[in-house]
C-alpha cells in the first residue's frame, strides 16, 4: 500500500475551508466588538501579544492609552476571545486568527 503525504497546499486548503465554514460565526464575534477591541485584536495578531501595555505597543498600534487597552483586554478576556499565557495574550481560536489575517488586515 502506498503511503500518502500531507502537503502544505493540503493544509492551506483545509484551513481555508474551516475559515469559510466559520465565517458567519467570526463576523458575529467581530461585529459584537467595539472598534477599540477590534484594534487590540489586530495588534495582537500583528505583534504576537507580548507587552501589550508598553508605550511602544500602544503607540505602534495607535491604541490611545494604557487604560483603554486594559478595558478592551478585560472585555475580550471575559468573552474568552483572548487568553493570557505567561504575560502574553493570544487569541484562543487559531482559525479566528487566520480569518483576521485574511479578511481584516
Amino acid at each position: 500500500m502506498e503511503e500518502k503525504e500531507v502537503k502544505e497546499r493540503d493544509i492551506k486548503k483545509a484551513i481555508n475551508s474551516i475559515i469559510s465554514n466559520q465565517q458567519e460565526f467570526y463576523f458575529t464575534i467581530w461585529d459584537d466588538l467595539s472598534l477599540h477591541q477590534r484594534q487590540v485584536l489586530i495588534a495582537i495578531v500583528k505583534t504576537g501579544g507580548e507587552n501589550i501595555y508598553s508605550k511602544d505597543f500602544i503607540s505602534d498600534n495607535n491604541l490611545s492609552s494604557i487604560s483603554t487597552v486594559q478595558k478592551s483586554i478585560s472585555t475580550i478576556l471575559r468573552k474568552e476571545i483572548v487568553e493570557k499565557q505567561n504575560n502574553e495574550y493570544q487569541i484562543t481560536d487559531v482559525f479566528f486568527v487566520e480569518w483576521i489575517k485574511q479578511r481584516i488586515i
